[in-house]
């Protein structure tokens, strides 16, 4: 029987097939082949009478997500909020690649929107609307935005994920009130929230599915397949001065007569995200040459 797993916790996946839900666990030869099935996963299981039953096998996947670990995922709903803890541009810019590089569509969800001022939220928001990125201003605590946001998720597998604190939970309880996710005050001394999602779950609503993942402090790059030297491509801004480069290899770092070094400068691309670019460059390089991190030391 085929199926699709909604829910993992605690060792045990809850696979949603035709005739209803299986709790299932995994054939111990995933391990030995250093896989795992993960929600998100469709499957082949054997299905006992129960209801309970084991999984079988791991159909082919369209991309994976490393951390949080989601299977087949169309679009990746990455929140921030505007106060309480304030964005994090480099951690944004992270997740555009991530997405991007797994063909996963990203949707950029600001939230807390009435705890800042306009000028700020229409600053950040305006950047990435610009760069062609999908982009909500939303507040969970008043409503605002939710079904702008709603409609965008409508018949998609999305994982929504952030750091901790900026309201994940609190937007999926405005958009679908039946789920009741456990949300969690942000502290006022450090800025940020208590850890209040315990598992990776899939929530079917009106044929779609929504993830919510555990809070997590940054989206990291390792794992996934990013060539440095297709850096620049993940930067679309960065497009229309490419060809002003005198070098075909350029890294657009230190090079001279670089088109895109030469837009920095004049203004024509923002400067926070081309330090994004530059600091993705060198992580990059460093995981390509770990001696150079070491020797650095």
């Amino acid at each position: 029987m085929i199926g699709k797993i909604i829910k993992l916790l605690s060792g045990v996946y809850t696979v949603e097939t035709p005739e209803g839900l299986y709790l299932c666990h995994a054939k111990g030869s995933f391990r030995k082949k250093g896989i795992s099935p993960v929600p998100g996963d469709h499957v082949e299981i054997l299905a006992l009478p129960d209801h309970t039953g084991r999984i079988e096998e791991i159909l082919p996947r369209r991309n994976y997500m490393i951390r949080p670990n989601v299977a087949n995922v169309d679009a990746l709903c990455y929140v921030s909020a505007f106060s309480k803890p304030t964005p994090f541009q480099y951690t944004i810019d992270k997740m555009l690649i991530i997405a991007q590089n797994q063909k996963i569509d990203p949707i950029l969800v600001f939230n807390k929107s009435d705890l800042a001022d306009e000028e700020n939220v229409a600053e950040l928001a305006e950047l990435y609307s610009r760069l062609g990125y999908k982009v909500f201003c939303v507040s969970a605590s008043l409503g605002s935005g939710m079904q702008e946001l709603r409609e965008a998720l409508k018949d998609k597998t999305v994982v929504f994920a952030g750091n901790t604190g900026v309201g994940k939970s609190s937007i999926l309880n405005a958009l679908y009130p039946e789920l009741m996710l456990e949300t969690g005050e942000v502290s006022d001394k450090l800025g940020r929230g208590r850890h209040t999602t315990r598992h990776i779950e899939l929530f079917p609503s009106n044929g779609s599915y929504i993830a919510d993942t555990p809070g997590f402090g940054a989206l990291e790059l390792e794992g996934y397949s990013i060539e440095r030297s297709e850096l620049a491509s993940y930067f679309p801004e960065f497009e229309p001065y490419l060809d002003e480069c005198a070098y075909l290899d350029c890294s657009h770092l230190n090079e001279q007569s670089c088109g895109v070094c030469n837009a920095v400068q004049q203004g024509q691309i923002d400067p926070k995200r081309y330090d994004s670019y530059r600091q993705i460059y060198q992580f990059l390089k460093e995981a390509e040459t770990p001696w150079i991190k070491k020797n650095a030391n």
